[in-house]
């Protein structure tokens, strides 16, 4: 199962899964200038998100209760894996921030004018680090590989 592509497919305005509602999984429940109501219920469970969220706690809970040869190689696993679970949902809330910016980005093409113009100033960040395991003094203190992008539509 590629949950990235899945999500991708089924992520919309509004849906009855909580999980690929943009309105509602993107608002705030602390800033109330970053709510936005939905005009349903979430009351649908979408089977391959539940999947994947029980085999990833599955996945923590054998490695937690896992006998280890010390403590410290256990502490290690656990973290890395506990890290792991964290970047893929991560990575789920990424998908879904694209897909609502790809949203708005195709409301505002839709709506434009023909003698308006759609500027994106961007940076382009480098996609490879220049040694293994660049720290982030390195990696953002280093300029000279970062270059702006400008995109005209």
């Amino acid at each position: 199962m590629d949950n990235g592509i899945y999500i991708q497919v089924h992520v919309s305005g509004e849906n009855e899964v909580a999980d690929h509602c943009r309105k509602f999984a993107l608002s705030s429940t602390k800033e109330e200038h970053f709510k936005d109501k939905c005009n349903h219920d979430h009351n649908k469970v979408c089977e391959s998100c539940e999947q994947l969220k029980e085999l990833l706690h599955g996945i923590l809970k054998e490695v937690e209760i896992a006998n280890f040869t010390d403590q410290q190689t256990r502490d290690d696993i656990v973290y890395r894996a506990q890290q792991a679970v964290e970047s893929i949902f991560l990575w789920k809330s990424h998908i879904l921030r694209a897909r609502n910016q790809e949203a708005a980005k195709s409301f505002l093409f839709n709506s434009m004018k023909e003698d308006e113009i759609f500027v994106v100033f961007d940076w382009a960040m480098k996609y490879l680090p220049r040694k293994y395991r660049e720290d982030q003094l390195d990696w953002f203190g280093n300029c000279k590989l970062m270059e702006k992008a400008y995109l005209d539509f």
